[in-house]
């Protein structure tokens, strides 16, 4: 992401859209009107949010019911009011600043990004109602085939 973001936001601060190779999300539309909404807003970025597939049923997040994204607590720690556990659909708008600290040629995990955004409220999260499948592995490739 950093090594890409001079070239597609090259005023340093407008939204990128960010998406997986491996999710399968036929009907999902790249809005125009989506990124503009993003860029006008001081959200840090925006995840399109899943229900838990059965290989991670924990979820990634936690999405309220005002769109917000939260982190996960502890598994015995009270759980904010009206929100619900979801998985990440990777895709995304995100800003640059999103990632501030990452530099360009480094490889590092997205989650600690995302998770700081989150705690810092900076973290928008939407429901995709569409299908979505994640092909992260061979078997679900094949499983995805059939």
């Amino acid at each position: 992401i950093a090594t890409a973001l001079d070239a597609l936001a090259p005023d340093g601060h407008s939204p990128v859209w960010v998406v997986s190779g491996d999710s399968h999300a036929p009907g999902f539309s790249f809005s125009a009107a989506q990124a503009r909404a993003v860029a006008q807003s001081q959200d840090l970025g925006l995840l399109w949010m899943v229900p838990n597939p059965p290989f991670h049923t924990r979820g990634d997040f936690l999405l309220d019911d005002a769109g917000r994204l939260h982190r996960l607590p502890a598994s015995d720690a009270p759980q904010p009011p009206l929100a619900q556990p979801m998985t990440y659909a990777n895709f995304a708008l995100m800003r640059p600043a999103l990632v501030e600290g990452l530099n360009a040629g480094n490889r590092a995990a997205l989650g600690p990004f995302l998770h700081r955004a989150a705690d810092a409220g900076s973290l928008a999260g939407q429901r995709w109602q569409g299908p979505w499948e994640n092909v992260g592995t061979p078997a679900q490739w094949q499983a995805l085939q059939a």
